[in-house]
């Protein structure tokens, strides 16, 4: 016998045997709880070994049972947990069922009373289980298990007939209908007959015949004599009627008959009607389905596929994904899942429960290993040895190694996989092994990724994850909506009435679906009286907010502050942080009521809010005033939990923030905008958190001087340059009137790469010059190295070369010093464009490589992509115009990864060129055009001087030398020009010189000319 099933599940012992299948007590190793996992003997139950089509049809007959088992959510029913086919053995894994008896052991020669209770419950879980379209077709006591406080549990329900030929018979002798032993399909009626079995059981002590008297179970009525006096009596005898027909016509009208006679009332349990409402169908999704199915086959066929799944809250994506597992596992494929809590969750959170599931089947070295403690804290027990580290990443070296194991484990898995990436509308690094997966389509296999987003909340997404194929999710039609109410409901429901007043109430979103049919059932006191007596106009006054408040309001009132509290703090409940608050014990018992209420449910081993449109009710329902408090105790809670975490400087400042606490906002801005800008290049991300907290930081000068100082940072990376420097000097006001110091050299800095950017060399000559005086004052080195960097730039740009090499040295010197390996690497690159000014090209190869490979080292995509952007123009120069393009396809890239529109700027403009040296003129021509229709030529001189240049070698390659002589009248006309711009200057200026024309002198404001020659030429060529 196997002692480790789906590299998840060690046995420790059996349980229990039978025929057909086998029960173990089982440790799950990704979770340490102790499951029950019974293994099935397919092969007992098929034709001949050698008839491998039965064997094939029984095992998919069986995985399909599985899928529906895992699926099905009721008290009265064993949960099943996770289920699969390791090796040709189909198995499952349901809840451990400690000190639980059998049906007739528990309850023989209990008052009625109790025996009607005990025959309640079990059909509750019947009906639910005909509802749901599934017949036990072998219920018995063994099957039927009574725990210590008198729940019954049902289990093996639907099982036998997914292992059984056709025409075979199921069940168990002694329990099975008559119309069964006459080998007649089971029906519903065959599972009352069953029940009517154990009840007569119940209240004799024996059976209503020998087990092999078939005869007699065919043909005679039971004796009834010993049910004298019963108040069951009528019932049990309705329930072994011979005919189908002729018993109830459903549990559920065998149940109102149990309470009739037993003196119970006769109203539908709450926790019972919940199960039916959670256990809704899954409809209307037959085009997805289709799709998703589809992407399947071919993943497990080999390739890899990737769906982005957009729709409103609550429309159904989570439905539809959980329909896409259970499809994905029917197809051997093993489903890994995670999602994001909340906005302002934490860094790669999404992967955590995926890297874990992985740790258990793919090997990882002690590197590795170091790498992901910092995810999962527990990978010593689940890969069984110690291992250090688990800082979070610090730099973007250490993010790129955590990205770049989280794929490679991925990629090294033997099996095929399913990823199931919910809520990524909330995203942050959480995004960057997707896109690295994405990037490297071509070499993943066996894979399948489906990620889900709020369209509402995540606009950006489907353009940041373009490769994925796009589905846009849909309200459910009528058709839809009918077949979704009739599920809950039964097929009987008055549709022509129910139909539209649910549709006008919801509009087809399924979460109001299933809410609005929740309100109609408590109103009616039973599902299946919805619509057998008047319905309102409208479901309640209201609407849809007050179904919501009511429950919530359900959560017991001395918990309410608890349940405000967890709303406000995110989706995904953080037990670490509420019991840091509330305390332990009262946070176990307040899960367990909110679940009661069906406020949160667990699951993927989390507790969470049951929906986040519940969750967001919660939140409208606290008064502003409280909201913000609630904010800074939540904020206040996090800090004590996750003490020197600053995986979770995002969260706090956007609880700081809504606390209206601007001290704390500033410090947790600065944290973030760290990261963001430096480490992990959210540039966008870091825009929008600004705006959000503008407003409160706008009320100081200090506060907003930092604001300023972080817009322009953000604007620059971003490559707008006009807004970079609006922002700056609005903050260098601020600042010098708050008197900062600090700020103010910043600011100072700031300005004066803005200015260099936009070639303005005198302005940023100036502004850094400043800004290193006030650093020196500061004794700030890493910043005085920087300057010392940005005034060698100048120089360089300048022609001074000697300036230019003691100021790189300097700040080589210092960084050194300092072991700053991004300064280092700047230093290089840097070098390597003077010793190509120099012409030495060998040294400035080895210069430019040194940098990039520090780059890459230290991961930084900014850096990586200047410095192919510089061996770019060194292969041009030296005639290698493959290598040149090839150089600048990746350095473009790049810049299009982390959003630098200035860097994408000039790489194009360079690339343009390259094309122009290949004969490709009139892509190249395109190109341009496109450059110059994005860009402010005045605010990016050396990206618009470029693509003018760009032009003019195409006027000289037709003969045209007017034109040509026009645009370098206007390039010669810029103030500025840069050492970026002479190799393709001199290719101009020697074309026209052998064309013997003359260049006109030119009189003017030279940037003017420059934007209005830049209109024309777009003009001129656009179309």
């Amino acid at each position: 016998m196997k002692t480790l099933f789906n590299r998840r599940y060690h046995i420790q012992a059996l349980i229990g045997r039978g025929a057909t299948s086998a029960v173990y007590r089982a440790l799950d190793l990704l979770n340490g709880e102790t499951v029950a996992l019974k293994w099935v003997d397919i092969a007992s139950q098929t034709a001949a070994p050698d008839d491998g089509g039965d064997l094939r049809d029984s095992l998919l007959n069986l995985a399909r049972e599985f899928r529906i088992l895992a699926s099905l959510r009721h008290p009265h029913i064993v949960s099943v947990y996770d289920y699969g086919i390791d090796d040709g053995s189909p198995f499952f894994t349901m809840e451990l069922l400690e000190d639980a008896a059998p049906l007739h052991a528990a309850r023989f020669g209990q008052r009625p009373g109790a025996q009607a209770a005990l025959l309640i419950q079990l059909l509750e879980a019947t009906a639910y289980l005909h509802r749901r379209g599934v017949v036990h077709r072998d219920l018995k006591p063994a099957n039927v298990l009574v725990s210590r406080d008198g729940a019954v549990k049902v289990l093996d329900f639907g099982l036998s007939a997914a292992v059984t030929r056709t025409g075979g018979r199921v069940g168990t002798m002694g329990y099975m209908a008559p119309e069964v032993l006459s080998k007649a399909e089971a029906t519903p009626q065959s599972d009352l007959y069953s029940i009517g079995v154990m009840a007569y059981e119940l209240a004799t002590g024996r059976l209503p015949f020998n087990p092999f008297d078939i005869v007699g179970i065919l043909r005679r009525a039971p004796d009834i004599a010993p049910l004298a006096d019963h108040p069951l009596q009528l019932v049990i005898q309705r329930l072994l009627l011979k005919q189908p027909e002729d018993r109830y016509a459903t549990a559920d009208e065998a149940i109102r008959a149990i309470r009739l006679v037993a003196g119970l009332p006769d109203q539908q349990d709450a926790v019972q009607r919940e199960s039916f409402l959670q256990g809704a169908a899954f409809v209307g999704r037959d085009a997805e389905m289709a799709v998703i199915t589809r992407a399947i086959g071919e993943a497990t066929a080999g390739a890899a596929r990737f769906i982005l799944i957009g729709g409103e809250s609550g429309v159904g994506k989570s439905r539809l994904v959980d329909e896409a597992a259970a499809q994905a596992l029917v197809s051997g494929m093993t489903a890994l899942r995670g999602d994001i809590g909340s906005a302002g969750g934490t860094p790669f959170e999404v992967w955590r429960p995926i890297v874990r599931r992985l740790l258990l089947s793919v090997p990882v070295d002690n590197a590795q290993a170091s790498v992901l403690r910092y995810l999962v804290p527990d990978i010593a027990v689940l890969i069984g040895r110690s291992v250090p580290g688990g800082a979070a990443p610090s730099d973007e070296a250490e993010q790129r190694r955590l990205v770049n194991v989280i794929v490679a484990l991925i990629q090294r898995a033997e099996f095929p996989i399913l990823l199931i990436l919910e809520d990524l509308h909330w995203a942050r690094q959480s995004l960057l092994p997707l896109r690295r997966l994405l990037n490297r389509a071509s070499e993943q296999r066996h894979l399948l990724v489906i990620a889900t987003y709020r369209d509402d909340a995540g606009r950006d997404l489907p353009a940041m994850l373009a490769p994925m194929m796009q589905m846009k999710l849909e309200r459910l039609d009528d058709d839809a909506l009918a077949a979704l109410v009739q599920s809950m409901i039964g097929s009987g429901a008055p549709m022509d009435r129910i139909g539209p007043l649910i549709r006008q109430e919801t509009e087809g979103n399924t979460f109001f679906v299933v809410e609005v049919v929740r309100a109609l059932a408590e109103a009616a006191g039973d599902l299946s009286q919805i619509g057998q007596q008047p319905l309102p106009a409208r479901v309640l006054t209201g609407g849809m907010e007050r179904i919501l408040q009511q429950r919530i309001a359900r959560v017991p009132a001395e918990n309410h502050a608890l349940t405000r509290f967890a709303a406000v703090a995110g989706r995904i409940i953080d037990r670490a942080l509420l019991g840091e608050y509330f305390g332990a014990a009262r946070v176990n018992d307040w899960l367990f009521q909110c679940e009661d209420a069906a406020v949160l449910v667990f699951r993927d081993e989390q507790w969470r809010f049951s929906h986040d449109q519940l969750r967001e009710a919660v939140i409208r329902d606290i008064p502003t005033d409280q909201l913000s408090a609630l904010h800074g105790q939540v904020a206040a809670a996090l800090e004590a939990a996750h003490s020197g975490d600053e995986d979770y400087s995002e969260m706090l400042l956007v609880h700081w923030h809504q606390a209206g606490d601007i001290k704390n906002t500033v410090r947790y801005l600065e944290r973030t905008a760290e990261r963001m800008l430096d480490i992990t290049a959210e540039y966008q991300r870091m825009q929008r958190l600004i705006e959000r907290v503008a407003p409160l930081l706008s009320r100081n000068e200090a506060s907003a001087a930092i604001l300023a100082r972080l817009k322009a940072r953000t604007a620059w990376r971003l490559g707008d340059e006009t807004a970079a420097l609006k922002h700056a000097e609005e903050g260098l006001r601020a600042a010098q009137r708050a008197g900062d110091t600090l700020n103010t050299a910043e600011l100072l800095n700031m300005l004066g790469n803005t200015y260099f950017g936009m070639g303005h060399l005198a302005e940023a000559e100036v502004h850094h010059r400043e800004s290193l005086a006030l650093f020196r004052s500061l004794g700030s080195q890493r910043q005085i190295a920087a300057l010392l960097n940005n005034l060698g730039n100048i120089e360089l740009h300048q022609g001074r070369i000697d300036q230019a090499l003691q100021l790189y040295e300097e700040c080589y010197a210092i960084n050194v010093a300092l072991e700053n390996f991004r300064g280092i690497a700047m230093v290089y690159n840097n070098i390597g464009g003077l010793y190509q000014v120099k012409r030495d090209f060998d040294a400035a190869r080895a210069a430019h490589q040194r940098g990039l490979d520090m780059y890459r080292e230290i991961g930084d995509q900014r850096g990586m992509a200047a410095s192919l952007s510089s061996l770019g123009k060194l292969c041009r120069a030296l005639g290698d115009t493959n290598g040149s393009r090839a150089y600048f396809e990746q350095s473009l890239e790049l810049y299009r990864q982390i959003g630098n529109q200035a860097g994408m700027n000039r790489t194009l403009a360079n690339l343009a060129h390259v094309l122009i040296d290949q004969g490709d003129g009139d892509e190249a021509l395109r190109m341009l055009v496109r450059l110059l229709a994005t860009v402010n030529p005045t605010r990016s001189i050396p990206a618009a001087t470029l693509a003018l240049l760009g032009f003019a070698r195409r006027f000289l390659a037709e003969g045209q030398t007017e034109p040509a002589a026009r645009l370098a009248s206007v390039v010669l006309a810029v103030e500025t020009m840069t050492p970026d711009n002479y190799l393709e200057l001199g290719e101009v200026l020697h074309g026209l010189a052998d064309a013997g024309a003359a260049i006109p002198a030119f009189e003017g404001d030279g940037r003017a000319a420059l934007a209005s020659t830049a209109q024309t030429l777009v003009a001129q060529f656009s179309g």
